[in-house]
């Protein structure tokens, strides 16, 4: 807490807006990712499937490993991590942090839950989009009603299939999520959504082989979200400082994030 509040306070002192991103554990199901896991434990998830299609993880001596095979949380357990958000959000308040941003994006434990692709539970946390968004709205919720509306973000990737998030519907899940961020009674400080130009290990949608018609499947969707939200609008992915300013002045977003 004590280095937390230094690097807070250094942000705030130059006048910058902090706010860290909140997440629970690693990325989906962490040579082995346990090592990177509290007592070397399995991750946790929505699924207890591994994660394929060539991913790796960095490890510590800079080779790769395979990412493990993660524990799919009980149903009685989520509570307790949603919970864990609510600390996360509230210490982050008390180290001098201006606000929050959940990170329900890029195959993280929230986009665990949304995505269709990973998320084969059968209890109230799988199977329709509803019950697939319960948990991020939960998370949502938490941090909401501990720190403000006004100072909590969420960050989304419905279009993005990184680290084996897929979902065979993300116009409807995008939707869906969006609406229900309209409905919440206090508005969040933005809506950050990736753009399609990020896809695998970072790279930019010039260096990817996705059919031209995905693409641009891709982009109207994200037109789509920017149009439904009642809210700011914050978008990311593959942008520069000419194309960040031109897509502000053209109005597809209200501000644009690098890093």
């Amino acid at each position: 807490m004590l280095s937390m509040k230094r690097v807070g306070s250094s942000f705030v002192s130059y006048g910058t807006l902090a706010e860290p991103h909140i997440q629970v554990r690693k990325k989906l199901k962490n040579k082995n990712g346990h090592v990177y896991q509290p007592d070397g434990k399995a991750p946790i998830s929505s699924t207890d499937k591994a994660i394929v299609d060539g991913w790796s993880i960095l490890m510590p001596d800079d080779t790769r490993g395979d990412y493990s095979k993660p524990r799919a949380l009980e149903t009685a357990e989520i509570p307790g991590i949603v919970n864990q958000f609510r600390l996360a959000a509230r210490n982050a308040m008390l180290a001098g942090f201006d606000g929050v941003e959940i990170h329900g994006a890029h195959g993280y434990l929230v986009d665990q839950f949304l995505k269709n692709g990973i998320n084969d539970r059968t209890d109230e946390y799988g199977g329709s989009i509803e019950n697939r968004c319960r948990f991020a709205m939960e998370v949502l919720q938490a941090v909401t009603d501990e720190i403000g509306g006004s100072r909590t973000a969420i960050r989304l990737s419905p279009i993005i299939d990184h680290m084996g998030a897929t979902d065979s519907n993300p116009v409807a899940l995008g939707l869906y999520l969006v609406q229900q961020l309209n409905n919440l009674k206090e508005p969040l400080a933005y809506l950050h959504i990736t753009e399609p130009r990020f896809t695998r290990e970072g790279l930019k949608e010039e260096d990817d082989a996705e059919e031209e018609d995905e693409k641009m499947k891709k982009r109207k969707l994200c037109s789509l979200l920017r149009e439904t939200f009642r809210g700011v609008f914050m978008s990311s992915g593959g942008f520069n400082k000419d194309t960040a300013i031109a897509a502000v002045a053209a109005g597809k977003a209200d501000m644009i994030s690098f890093g």
